[in-house]
């Protein structure tokens, strides 16, 4: 790899290359105000139409849009007064541009990317992939923004970022981790994560190469991240998709590996897909990952898709051919049918290293919408299944607890006409925001939950609820603690912090 790849020998010319960006505003506010509110939107689909059409003035921040995210060549003397003060000549021997005839084109694409912690500069390959290059580095998609969205932002010493790309959860986790390590099996990804850091004037992450924990043998974290290479396929054309392992094979190494390179208390948490085989319940199967480990578990199934329509789009993805897709669909089915694969599973795996000598595996469906960020969410909902844990089936410590009912908690009714009144039809609480949860109800049981204000008994609002109802509190108690403790479970109500 040579050398002066994204200006990996000169970093003092990064410094130029940030000074050109932010002078001229390529922010993405700036840029979204210039674009349009729908430009991203236009841009993901490959619509270039109504953003060239914005971008048409000339200025270094409309020739920088044209460059970096539309991918269209500019005129020379709009891309020397946009990239200055480096010269073009400069940009193009970094591998970020090229003179292509009467034209200057963007080689990478740099997203400008707002959150919490600041501003950031996203690059990654831009046409590479439909010349067929296998270390294509991809820039931030869905799957990156899901991780991030999902991943435990407590602060911790340092940070594992397993396979790393072009390094966007290492860009996030410097704010709240002392060090970052990235690791990724392609040199080019470790060449852009590089990049991303000095771009972004970060000084905490530094970027490794190497296959999945050789590089950081022996070494520990409070943190690690993992958007891998999990596409279940039988190709090995793109190193950002394909590990080259069987099936699902990546993602049981990440999870068998992982409680190794652990602090105590630690966290781990990686994107997966994992297939569904005939004959074989998918939770049993997974659940053979975990033995061993010594790590709590939670496995959340998001989605499902059918081998068809999962082998379609991820061959969609690929742009060199799409004539020979055909062809590549009956390679992908033929390999599902050799395998067994009926369906292909995708979620999120979180392990957390607490030191349990029980530790415990919860494997489930969400289909339910999320709002992002919920990493807090998740951690919370360890937390009140270890309190679930210590109550176990003890009834009365449970009718002892002052429980608390959640901020995000809402009801929700809907209510009909008859006899000449409004009867509620269905009602049901539902969390705003978070995993957003959501469970059937009625009057009296929302009640029951409004009641938990952290002062009171929960025995004290049951029997208060059986006197409304007239019932014998004996008889309805079992009924409602397994109510209670899905409420409990699911986040709707909270422990008490110090139980």
């Amino acid at each position: 790899m040579p050398t002066s790849l994204l200006f990996a020998d000169r970093p003092d010319d990064i410094t130029r290359v940030r000074k050109a960006l932010v002078d001229a505003g390529f922010t993405a506010a700036r840029v979204l105000e210039v674009m349009g509110q729908h430009g991203f939107s236009f841009l993901s689909r490959h619509e270039l139409a109504p953003v060239l059409r914005r971008t048409q003035g000339g200025s270094p921040l409309e020739t920088l849009i044209r460059l970096f995210l539309c991918g269209v060549p500019v005129e020379p003397g709009a891309a020397e007064r946009a990239l200055a003060p480096l010269t073009v000549a400069d940009w193009t021997g970094a591998g970020l541009v090229a003179v292509e005839g009467d034209g200057v084109t963007g080689r990478v694409r740099l997203r400008p990317l707002a959150s919490s912690d600041g501003e950031w500069l996203m690059p990654n390959d831009s046409s590479r992939r439909t010349e067929h290059v296998a270390d294509h580095v991809i820039g931030v998609g869905a799957a990156s923004l899901t991780l991030a969205g999902m991943t435990i932002r407590a602060p911790v010493a340092r940070c594992l970022d397993l396979g790393s790309g072009s390094g966007i959860q290492s860009l996030l986790a410097s704010a709240h981790a002392a060090e970052v390590v990235a690791t990724d099996r392609n040199p080019r990804a470790v060449a852009f994560a590089r990049f991303t850091m000095a771009l972004n004037a970060v000084d905490n992450v530094e970027a490794r190469h190497g296959d999945l924990f050789e590089p950081v043998d022996g070494e520990r974290f409070g943190l690690i991240v993992s958007n891998p290479p999990f596409v279940i396929s039988p190709d090995d054309r793109f190193a950002y998709r394909d590990s080259g392992l069987p099936g699902d094979e990546i993602c049981r190494r990440i999870v068998a590996g992982a409680p190794a390179h652990l602090e105590e208390g630690g966290w781990c948490q990686l994107l997966a897909n994992w297939a569904h085989l005939k004959g074989v319940d998918w939770r049993e199967r997974l659940a053979t990952w975990f033995e061993g480990t010594g790590c709590d578990a939670w496995v959340i199934q998001r989605d499902v898709q059918d081998v068809e329509s999962y082998a379609s789009t991820w061959i969609g993805h690929d742009e060199t051919s799409p004539s020979h897709a055909p062809d590549a669909f009956d390679t992908w089915m033929d390999h599902y049918e050799r395998t067994g694969t009926e369906a292909v599973g995708i979620g999120l795996i979180t392990l957390r290293r607490s030191g349990s000598p029980t530790p415990w595996l919860r494997i489930e469906e969400l289909p339910q919408d999320f709002t992002l960020p919920c990493g807090d969410a998740i951690a919370a909902t360890f937390a009140r299944i270890d309190w679930g844990r210590r109550v176990g089936d003890d009834d009365r410590r449970l009718l002892d607890a002052r429980l608390t009912i959640s901020s995000d908690v809402r009801l929700d009714e809907r209510r009909q006409a008859a006899g000449g009144r409004w009867v509620i039809e269905e009602a049901r609480l539902q969390l705003a925001h978070g995993l957003r949860y959501v469970g059937a109800t009625d009057p009296h049981g929302a009640g029951l939950v409004a009641g938990c204000d952290g002062t009171a008994r929960l025995g004290d609002l049951v029997h208060r609820l059986s006197d409304a109802i007239g019932a014998d509190p004996a008889e309805i108690t079992p009924q409602i603690l397994g109510i209670v403790r899905r409420l409990v479970d699911q986040g709707f109500l909270v422990p008490p912090a110090d139980a």
